[in-house]
């Protein structure tokens, strides 16, 4: 690989979601540049990791890889953690045991403990380190004597670890778990760091999955829910700001559909769809959230800016020559007078209502009307009003 990758750390507005998961165009053929972490295991780093820490032998580290096979020309991914679409938590490894993710090879585990914390590389593994001389026949499927290339991303860890194996995790040792992760996603958003507080708020969410949630209790699935919408409220709100939108929407619209009385979660649904763009879908949004909290002054706050966009928006198409500073404002012939102040009348309503009623929102709405007027002049008027 020519060159290594910028810092996530400090990448902020240009940031992109992708760079929070373990890369994915690794050279097959291990790089000059790379180094030796244990005899069979070379590591090629991607991305600078935070800090020179390193976890101890006995952490629970949070981590996602693809697997590969060096002697595959097409690259073809063998095994994932990250599911299909990029969607699931990072697993939790210990060592020497396997992760949650699946049978684990001795060269991953050291590779991992040589990672520090937010780091991305790969490990170039030899068959000794890998699966051996028997291969692998069930998923992931590796033939004997395969050398190995797994793309890694460490996101952090605990060390000296209290906490059980999610699988062997009791309701409240659950939700402690889950709140735990819920307090250090809190953290990094109030730091402005959005995809450090995502992946901490996904690590939450995973233990309180659907699996898990459908074989509760009523009273035991409302106290879980205490825990679980804020945090895919957070996240929603984490991902609007990556603009991953249909995820971040999709988060919003599951609490709205448990909750249909949790204003900051229509509240959070009318943001996703005005940073989308969307602001038909967003007013909607925004009604139903103030229905809930009337007296909130972010929701009014947020309904202006829906409307403001949605005025931006009106005549986003009309073509600039129609503006410039010499254009003269011709008005269609006399003739054409009723039909002009129908439908200037008609515009001014349609207008008014989504603008307000602001000395400053009323003068923008007098601009959109001469907007209009000067539109009439390049194209028909509507035919339902009349020829003439």
């Amino acid at each position: 690989r020519g060159s290594v990758q910028q810092d996530v750390l400090r990448l902020g507005e240009n940031f992109t979601h992708k760079q929070s998961q373990p890369e994915v165009s690794v050279d097959l053929r291990a790089p000059g540049t790379a180094t030796t972490v244990t005899p069979g295991v070379r590591k090629y780093i991607f991305t600078e990791g935070k800090g020179r820490k390193t976890p101890p032998a006995d952490s629970k580290c949070f981590v996602h890889w693809t697997l590969r096979l060096v002697d595959d020309a097409s690259g073809k991914v063998i095994d994932t953690t990250l599911g299909e679409e990029g969607e699931k938590a990072p697993i939790e490894v210990t060592q020497p045991e396997r992760s949650d993710g699946g049978p684990m090879t001795r060269g991953l585990i050291d590779g991992i403990y040589s990672m520090t914390k937010w780091e991305r590389c790969a490990f170039y593994v030899t068959p000794e380190q890998g699966y051996g001389e028997d291969g692998h026949l069930s998923f992931p499927s590796v033939p004997p004597n395969a050398s190995l290339v797994y793309s890694v991303m460490l996101y952090g860890w605990i060390a000296n670890p209290k906490e059980k194996r999610r699988t062997e995790m009791m309701y409240e040792e659950r939700l402690e778990a889950a709140n735990r992760r819920r307090e250090w996603g809190k953290d990094e958003l109030e730091q402005e760091r959005y995809w450090q507080a995502w992946v901490y708020f996904n690590m939450g969410l995973s233990y309180l999955d659907d699996e898990f949630m459908f074989q509760l209790e009523e009273k035991e699935r409302k106290q879980a829910n205490k825990i679980r919408h804020p945090m895919l409220l957070y996240g929603s709100s984490c991902l609007s700001r990556l603009k991953v939108h249909n995820r971040a929407l999709k988060l919003a619209k599951q609490v709205t559909f448990e909750d249909p009385d949790n204003g900051k979660a229509w509240y959070r649904l009318a943001k996703g769809y005005r940073l989308k763009g969307e602001t038909d879908l967003a007013l909607k949004a925004i009604e139903k959230a103030m229905r809930r909290e009337p007296n909130s002054q972010a929701l009014k706050d947020e309904l202006a800016k829906i409307k403001d966009l949605k005025a931006k928006n009106l005549f986003a198409g009309t073509p600039a020559r129609l503006f410039t500073r010499n254009t003269p404002f011709l008005l269609p012939s006399v003739s054409n007078s009723l039909r002009i102040k129908l439908l200037v009348q008609e515009q001014l309503e349609r207008r008014s209502e989504v603008i307000g009623n602001s000395e400053r929102q009323r003068a923008l709405t007098a601009f959109v009307v001469v907007r209009f007027l000067l539109c009439c002049r390049e194209s028909p008027l509507p035919g339902r009003l009349g020829e003439g």
